[in-house]
């Protein structure tokens, strides 16, 4: 996670300052070449991006709504690129706590908040108006991942209603090749 410098309260908002990430993923898989990373960059930018959500998911918060530019890597910082292979989790705009503090559980809202993410992106879950969980989290993290792959997801191109997809979803295995 970033490191976190200062953190406040303005007249008119809150305010954090966090360590400077560079570019996302979405504009790294859109620099490249047919619009895709390599197989092994992928895995290990997979890799790294899933251990920056455990690490969320450890200190009790969902993010809620993954999606390619919301993860980026670091930056070469006074002539060292070594931060280049550290990933960061960006915009919490969206982030749920799940547990307290000191590591209970939060039942369930009986009324989740509607999805507000990126529809592409989106965890079954979330067509289903469910509460979204670490298990959603994961989706949405692995849906970042094949399209950094393979250059888009499976149904990108797919124009079915909510409904209709969650039928496809259920019925037809989606295939990652």
């Amino acid at each position: 996670l970033f490191r976190v410098f200062d953190r406040g309260v303005a007249p008119e908002f809150n305010y954090i300052a966090i360590t400077l990430a560079g570019r996302n993923f979405n504009f790294i898989r859109k620099a490249c070449k047919d619009g895709k990373v390599s197989l092994a960059c992928g895995l290990s930018v997979g890799v790294q991006s899933l251990k920056a959500l455990e690490q969320l998911h450890k200190v009790g918060f969902v993010h809620r709504s993954l999606n390619p530019s919301t993860f980026a890597i670091g930056r070469v910082i006074n002539g060292d690129p070594k931060d280049l292979r550290n990933v960061y989790i960006l915009d919490f705009g969206f982030a749920h706590q799940y547990r307290d503090p000191d590591g209970t559980h939060k039942p369930p809202r009986p009324k989740p908040s509607k999805y507000v993410g990126r529809a592409r992106y989106a965890p079954r879950n979330a067509y289903l108006n469910r509460e979204l969980s670490r298990m959603d989290d994961l989706e949405m993290w692995l849906y970042v991942i094949v399209e950094l792959i393979k250059g888009a997801v499976p149904w990108v191109q797919q124009r079915v209603s909510v409904n209709g997809f969650i039928i496809h979803l259920a019925l037809a295995p989606l295939d990652f090749s």
